[in-house]
């Protein structure tokens, strides 16, 4: 869902920030956060491609109309 991709970037940011490399034993969720940055970004980008063509398609048609 587009809607929650903000969120997902904003909890995979903040979660890959929070991780601790040197915790003993290693906490292995730097991945998990990662992840959640990664997807919550190109879910973000193809939303935003998407919309992009949708709002160009109905100009060319209007400029493609005769006159």
């Amino acid at each position: 869902m587009p809607l929650f991709a903000p969120l997902a970037v904003f909890c995979g940011a903040w979660g890959f920030r929070v991780v601790s490399r040197k915790a003993e034993p290693p906490v292995r969720r730097a991945l998990l956060a990662f992840g959640g940055l990664v997807l919550g970004s190109a879910v973000l980008l193809l939303w935003w491609f998407k919309g992009l063509e949708l709002s160009i398609a109905p100009t060319r048609l209007l400029r493609d109309l005769p006159p």
